[in-house]
């Protein structure tokens, strides 16, 4: 039986091993962290609204994903003015909750090659509608109708953010 147990453990330490050595392959980030400025500007009945915050991002290490593929993990939100990515900007008469989403990428910003030909600028950011549960469940949106976005009185005038900067990634083991 210990004989029986101590294969196993071996087995399982040299899988966890061996998992592990792909993670020595994705060149990590020279600069690792970064604060980039970020304006908003809506418009909502009339009246022009301008939100501005620091977003910083930062490297949070290497991830692997469930094909066993290893990528550099970032992390972004808010550390002043802008408190969250989503942001309501009015609810309607039938419940539902005209929202702000702020699409932004640690990625981007911290100029990461990898995501540079599959993250979109914050400029893609946009305005839905949506309904919700009373426990702020999203249980139907309506991301595409501009009419519907437009009735409520809302519009997007711009999002203004630095530009990303740039980076450079080495491995730690050279070949």
């Amino acid at each position: 039986m210990k004989r029986k147990l101590s294969v196993l453990i071996l087995v399982l330490m040299l899988v966890g091993m061996l998992a592990g050595c792909g993670r020595l392959d994705v060149p990590r980030p020279d600069i690792r962290k970064g604060e980039f400025d970020v304006t908003v500007t809506y418009e909502h009945d009339g009246e022009v609204k301008t939100l501005s915050g620091v977003y910083k991002c930062k490297y949070t290490g290497i991830e692997w994903t469930v094909e066993g593929n290893f990528y550099r993990s970032w992390k972004g939100y808010f550390k002043s003015g802008i408190e969250s990515e989503v942001i309501d900007i009015c609810t309607t008469d039938d419940g539902g909750v005209v929202t702000l989403a702020l699409c932004l990428y640690p990625e981007y910003f911290m100029g990461d090659p990898e995501f540079a030909d599959h993250v979109p600028d914050a400029s893609l950011s946009l305005i839905y509608y949506s309904v919700r549960e009373k426990n702020h469940t999203v249980y139907d949106a309506i991301y595409d109708d501009a009419e519907l976005i437009a009735s409520h009185g809302v519009r997007l005038i711009g999002i203004e953010c630095d530009k990303p900067i740039e980076n450079s990634f080495e491995k730690i083991f050279k070949k």
